[in-house]
């Protein structure tokens, strides 16, 4: 359990947001710059988008 909890406050730490979906929990990468949209559906989510940005 331990080590379960260090591994996931180590992807928080590197920039992923967790959800839960079907009792697994998912991870997404937060883009460097942009953003990231989780679409729910009966309050779980069904879809992930990411947008990412870049300066010229």
């Amino acid at each position: 359990m331990i080590q379960k909890t260090e591994q996931l406050k180590d992807l928080l730490d590197r920039g992923f947001v967790l959800f839960s979906k079907n009792g697994i929990i998912k991870s997404a990468k937060l883009p460097e710059f942009g953003s990231l949209i989780i679409t729910t559906q009966d309050g779980k989510p069904i879809q992930k988008e990411t947008r990412q940005k870049e300066k010229i």
